[in-house]
């Protein structure tokens, strides 16, 4: 669903939708074509904020008002593709779940609803089209504009476009993610050259690590060094992460990397890949790690919030063998981030610039740690979303 803000009455968006989209789309062999059917299921889960006839003027209590449909104009694109991206996986930072238990006909057959009460809408020429995510993931380097006030130009940028709709933007000369957009992929009015005109994403920032201007993402805690910035008793020295190649499998794209000490030796290599996860609780995305440890002190990972970011809760998924961080950033975000490791315990650290995750070896271990850190991005958090954080499973 496109983009509408956050009702406060938020459980009735949750799995019931799901349920009740499915019992009346379900049944229906080519939803796609089925008018009457589609405006059912936007009656039932739709309305209550957009309205029937989608003009926004719904019966939910709203702190502002929704986004008409009859207005055209949707935050993430008015595209049939668009909406369907946004309804099969949610919004980030937003009370919108994904539908993704609906069957892809039946996705498409509401987006086509939802579209068809907006005003008719102009189909662009082939020159004004820009580069797209189909089934498989794509990967642009170039120059990057700013991703906030607050970040520079990125000469060599990188961008990671997924098939769900959400774009990870990364500086490709130390490889540091810099933040997270949602929606079309990027613009470029020359792809023939090799560097080419500057890069335009086109997606809505929904995420950004240190304001979109992160130092090191890795670390050494506890090694021999005459380095470092000093953490407590402790030195925290900086990694420099060396880019060396990135791999598209479907849908899935992973950035290899080398992690170097200021001395030029190299602790080993990193492997990272990412993409949307959600549930009926909040959407957001998934990074998934593997990190070389060092054999005496410490690998931290940081995790892209400010110093001073509040712990609001910490709680284990037993089934699931995760561990749950809920953090409010000093901006009021509160961000619920999953931590499951391949071995061993993950441990939240105040760091220097922020939490971070620090990771050690055990006893004979060689290979890398598998990481995997789930970030959902809830709109509001109170203490009873802890149980909705638990109990709604991750797609």
């Amino acid at each position: 669903m496109p983009e509408h803000p956050a009702p406060r009455r938020r459980r009735a968006l949750r799995a019931a939708p799901a349920v009740a989209l499915l019992a009346l789309l379900g049944a229906t062999p080519c939803a796609h074509a089925d008018d009457d059917a589609a405006r059912a299921a936007f009656l039932l889960n739709c309305a209550r904020c957009h309205g029937e006839t989608g003009d926004g003027h719904g019966t939910e209590t709203l702190d502002r008002p929704a986004r008409s449909f009859r207005d055209g104009g949707f935050s993430f694109g008015n595209t049939a593709e668009a909406v369907f991206r946004t309804i099969s996986h949610g919004i980030p930072g937003s009370p919108m779940p994904s539908f993704e238990a609906l069957s892809e006909s039946d996705r498409r057959a509401l987006a086509g609803y939802v579209l068809s009460l907006g005003p008719p809408r102009a189909e662009a020429s082939d020159e004004q089209t820009e580069l797209r995510v189909a089934e498989r993931a794509v990967v642009v380097r170039g120059l990057l504009p700013p991703i906030s006030a607050a970040a520079s130009e990125q000469p060599r940028g990188l961008l990671v476009g997924t098939p769900d709709g959400l774009t990870f933007e990364y500086r490709a000369d130390e490889l540091s993610l810099l933040g997270v957009r949602f929606g079309a992929f990027v613009r470029r009015t020359d792809w023939t050259g090799r560097g080419g005109t500057p890069l335009e994403p086109l997606g809505k920032v929904v995420a950004l690590m240190h304001a979109g201007a992160p130092p090191a993402s890795f670390s050494l805690v506890g090694g021999p060094s005459s380095k470092g910035t000093r953490d407590g008793s402790r030195l925290e020295l900086p990694l420099h992460c060396e880019l060396v190649a990135t791999r598209v499998n479907g849908a899935t794209c992973t950035l290899s990397g080398t992690l170097v000490r200021p001395d030029g030796s190299r602790l080993g290599t990193l492997e990272e890949s990412a993409g949307a996860i959600s549930s009926a609780f909040a959407s957001g995305f998934v990074r998934r790690l593997g990190v070389p440890l060092p054999p005496d002190g410490a690998l931290r990972v940081d995790l892209g919030l400010e110093p001073g970011a509040e712990t609001l809760a910490t709680t284990e998924d037993a089934v699931a063998r995760r561990t749950w961080f809920v953090l409010r950033a000093t901006d009021g975000e509160v961000r619920c981030l999953g931590v499951t490791l391949s071995s061993g315990e993950p441990v939240l650290v105040d760091g220097p610039h922020g939490p971070a995750l620090e990771l050690r070896a055990l006893p004979g271990e060689l290979l890398p740690r598998g990481v995997e850190i789930v970030t959902l991005l809830p709109a509001h958090w109170t203490d009873d979303d802890l149980h909705a954080l638990l109990d709604e499973p991750l797609r």
